[in-house]
């Protein structure tokens, strides 16, 4: 009955069990290539899928399952493994022969290692690995040319972020609360970048290196060694998020006049000016905090009955 199932998916579903039911030898007969039950309440220990030779995806993001990742050792034709938020353990050098791996995510978990394993994986185009305990120079992606996504914040990872100048199309980079450095500059030539997150490390540099960035989505500097004027995000209108608090930027607030979709406006102690009232009418703000700058402003604009303006933080102390 099973022995042609190629694709099996029951993600986001009431489905619940032991994922060791799948050892059932009617199942490992079968064809099955993918596998999706992220987001649901399954668990059980992962060694069950090293029997699954031909498992291409796998996805068990979200779900309460457990063991060591060496099991995949013997899954070498997977090109997609997604694990967030599991109970997983092990060393990520049990990928060092998983060589077709184009998506691979394992943020919030517990696997620790060294990232120049990845040497082997030159397809690899996301990568996450978010409050883990992997280690390792992020000079390893310099062979990485499709990369669009690298997230690995909290993690031990250092490194200077010019490796990635050749990656072109990258288009998430977060790696706060690590120790890479470098200069923004990189910036300059990575156009389709959206998503820029590296608070709390060792970068420096000037954000008008962020000019011809149009996409750009969010960015968070906050407590690095960036500068220059803010009036570089003034045509940013897909802006939502902007992070840069305890940084040397100047420049007057108004620059966010245009950007209509801004939800979080982050410049505390810093050295902007401006009137607050530049921030009437943008329905999606929900969060702004400009403690110990510059601007000024009458109150009543932004928490009048009639604001359309729906803030959940309002810090405007030492202004």
């Amino acid at each position: 009955m099973l022995s042609k199932l190629e694709h099996l998916d029951l993600e986001g579903t009431r489905v619940k069990g032991d994922v060791e039911s799948l050892s059932d030898p009617d199942v490992q007969r079968s064809a099955l290539k993918q596998i999706d039950l992220s987001n649901t309440a399954v668990g059980g220990n992962i060694r069950v899928f090293q029997a699954f030779t031909d498992l291409t995806h796998l996805y068990l993001s979200n779900t309460l399952v457990f063991g060591d990742i060496r099991g995949f050792e013997a899954t070498q034709k997977l090109t997609e493994l997604r694990l967030e938020a599991t109970g997983i353990s092990g060393n990520i050098k049990s990928f060092q022969r998983t060589t077709h791996l184009q998506h691979l995510a394992l943020s919030q978990t517990h696997v620790a290692g060294d990232i120049e394993v990845f040497t082997s994986t030159p397809s690899l185009q996301m990568l996450t690995l978010d409050a883990t305990q992997v280690q390792g120079d992020i000079k390893v992606f310099d062979s990485h040319p499709e990369l669009s996504v690298l997230q690995a914040s909290s993690t031990n990872l250092r490194g200077d972020i010019n490796v990635f100048n050749s990656t072109q199309d990258l288009n998430t980079l977060s790696l706060s609360d690590t120790n890479v450095s470098g200069g923004i500059e990189v910036f300059a030539s990575l156009v389709a970048v959206t998503q820029v997150i590296l608070r709390d490390t060792h970068v420096h540099g000037s954000v008008s290196s962020f000019q011809h960035v149009h996409g750009l989505e969010g960015v968070d500097l906050s407590a690095t060694g960036v500068e220059g004027d803010i009036r570089v995000f003034e045509d940013k209108e897909k802006l939502s998020i902007v992070k840069m608090s305890s940084t040397k930027i100047i420049g007057d607030v108004r620059v966010f006049e245009r950007c209509q979709k801004l939800q979080w406006l982050e410049l505390s102690s810093t050295n902007v000016t401006g009137d607050v009232k530049v921030f009437r009418g943008k329905e999606f703000l929900r969060h702004l905090t400009l403690a110990s700058t510059q601007v000024l402003g009458d109150l009543g604009d932004l928490v009048s009955e009639n604001s359309t303006c729906a803030l959940k933080v309002l810090d405007l102390s030492n202004t």
